[in-house]
């Protein structure tokens, strides 16, 4: 087993590497009152990330009759980041959607996702 001293030390490497900042978004869902629901999005907070580029992640995706590229991105969050399907993240420059949870066993030292641009 691995010790847990040395667990924290390796997360806290890792939340020095975050040179962004960015805000989590979660989505909420109520009530309309004709029967239907409506949703929207409610500040969750802001937190060090990092955001890099995947190389040949992009996809064209139909959207309003037209194709657009989606980019993607992998986002890293420090350990213990609350997140979930759907939600988004606000960088300086964009919007983006968590597209999927990305976390593949191992030590768990960071939470990992792939995020795309909304437009």
């Amino acid at each position: 087993m691995f010790p847990t001293d040395n667990l924290s030390s390796m997360r806290a490497d890792i939340a020095g590497l975050l040179p962004e900042t960015c805000v989590l978004f979660s989505p909420t869902f109520s009530n309309d009152g004709s029967g239907g629901i409506s949703s929207g999005y409610t500040n969750a907070g802001t937190v060090a990330c990092r955001r890099d580029p995947l190389p040949k992640k992009g996809a064209l995706e139909l959207m309003a009759m037209a194709e657009r590229l989606m980019i993607e991105y992998q986002l890293t969050l420090p350990y213990g980041t609350t997140i979930d399907a759907h939600w988004r993240v606000q960088f300086i420059d964009g919007m983006f959607e968590l597209r999927q949870l990305t976390n593949q066993g191992g030590y768990a030292l960071d939470i990992r996702a792939y995020i795309g641009r909304v437009n």
